[in-house]
């Protein structure tokens, strides 16, 4: 029994410091949470401290964003007056001149065409002229023509007593057929 005692006795001294190691440790690791804690709650600002920060570095970008856009806004209006000091003035006179001699061109080149397009008409009125019925009646041939109104060339859908119009140059002549003979080839 004293052996177990003893054993028993050594056994509660190791619980013992087992169990003061272990309240050091988690004394120690209690502190450090607090430590943490009181570091955390010093970083902690209002709401309306963290808005006024915020709008602080808001109008910080804001103003950077604005002379930086000046600046390039600047450099590309120097860069567009150097451009423009290298350009040259169009030569306007030159250009006057040409578009003259093409303008004249022009006019030249729309009389021949007119003029052209009036010698082709007068020739097609000439041809038409020349074939034309009325100037054929005015060389003293005539038309004649059934009372139905169809052209006469032969006697053959004609009778005795068959009337008929008779067209010349300048005249309309009603008759009456008191003979018809056919010509010899």
């Amino acid at each position: 029994a004293e052996l177990a005692a003893a054993e028993r006795s050594e056994l509660l001294g190791v619980v013992d410091a087992l169990g003061e190691r272990a309240a050091l440790s988690m004394d120690r690791e209690l502190w450090k949470a607090g430590q943490r804690l009181d570091l955390a709650t010093a970083r902690l600002r209002p709401p309306s401290a963290q808005w006024r920060e915020r709008v602080h570095r808001v109008a910080l970008v804001e103003s950077r964003l604005t002379v930086a856009a000046r600046e390039a806004l600047g450099r590309r209006a120097a860069r567009i007056e150097r451009l423009a000091a290298r350009l040259r003035p169009p030569a306007v006179s030159a250009a006057r001149m040409r578009v003259d001699a093409l303008e004249a061109r022009l006019i030249q080149a729309a009389r021949r065409a007119s003029e052209s397009a009036e010698q082709r008409v007068r020739a097609c009125i000439q041809a038409l002229e020349l074939i034309s019925p009325l100037a054929v009646l005015s060389r003293g041939y005539a038309i004649v023509q059934d009372e139905a109104g169809r052209v006469l060339v032969d006697d053959a859908s004609l009778s005795s007593g068959a009337r008929v119009r008779i067209r010349l140059a300048r005249a309309e002549l009603d008759a009456s057929v008191l003979a018809a003979r056919p010509l010899p080839d």
